[in-house]
């Protein structure tokens, strides 16, 4: 009979601090960490303006605004850069939702992950759509870095906004 064990060793990093874990069969001590072991995820509230929102939300709840009150705005493509979340680029409608969605997947990368924050129905306080964009092909930290913070970027801009969020791995989805 053959076993396969498995042995898992996370160094994660919160407010500059380090822990190690060590997931094993047996009882080994968990690693040491290094700069270059730790898993960061996207600042969230670490740098404060005057106004208390952080400068990463800040920028990003501001492009959202704008989107929530523009007509001519279908939706905004957002990103993580050097751990913090950002907007990259507005969509502008130029029809029904329906038929801006076709025209989506030119704004999307095979190998790049991207939040996409869509208006579904700007008439209706829950009328957007959050989608998290991650290939198949897009680096794995990336993945990590997107898939664990999609419900903290809609928390953020505000849960009630949000009609559906949305998970796609293609641009066809």
């Amino acid at each position: 009979e053959m076993k396969r064990v498995i042995a898992l060793d996370l160094c994660l990093s919160f407010e500059g601090q380090s822990t190690a874990i060590s997931l094993d069969h047996k009882n080994t001590p968990p690693p040491q960490c290094s700069q270059e072991s730790q898993v960061r995820g996207p600042r969230i509230d670490n740098t404060v303006q005057a106004d208390n929102k952080p400068y990463s939300i800040k920028e990003l709840q501001d492009a959202f605004n704008t989107l929530v009150s523009s007509s001519s705005q279908r939706g905004l493509l957002a990103t993580i850069k050097n751990e913090t979340l950002v907007p990259l680029e507005t969509i502008q409608a130029s029809g029904d939702f329906r038929s801006d969605l076709s025209g989506l997947s030119q704004h999307l990368t095979k190998d790049e992950a991207r939040y996409i924050l869509l208006k579904q129905d700007g008439s209706a306080a829950d009328g957007y759509v959050a989608v998290t964009y991650v290939p198949d092909t897009a680096n794995v930290r990336q993945k990590m870095l997107f898939a664990s913070t999609r419900l903290t970027l809609v928390r953020e801009l505000g849960v009630e906004r949000f009609r559906e969020t949305v998970f796609c791995t293609t641009a066809e989805e």
